[in-house]
């Protein structure tokens, strides 16, 4: 294992990090270009979405907010990184309005 694996699989204190979470933290590090103003999901949780729905064989738009719609439970699960903006503190769900 290569120096930046072997970090990447350990937490701070030293406990092996799941590859979600890593996957997730990772996420968390691409820049957003959109105008703060005009975002109503963060930037993380959309390529989240993306990443779920296509390892699923979600291949377009319309697939990919279909699979959000159905699978809500799992994106909403807090070991699936899921966070409070899937839920009905939000007016949109997947597939409406992004």
């Amino acid at each position: 294992m290569d120096g930046l694996s072997a970090a990447a699989a350990t937490d701070d204190d030293g406990f092996a990090r799941s590859r979600l979470r890593t996957l997730l933290d990772h996420l968390a590090d691409v820049r957003d270009p959109r105008e703060p103003a005009k975002v109503r999901y963060p930037l993380p949780e959309v390529l989240w979405l993306v990443v779920a729905a296509t390892i699923c064989d979600g291949d377009d738009y319309d697939a990919i907010a279909e699979w959000g719609e159905s699978h809500l439970a799992f994106l909403l699960s807090p070991s699936c990184g899921g966070s409070r903006h899937f839920t009905s503190a939000f007016p949109a769900r997947p597939g409406c309005a992004w």
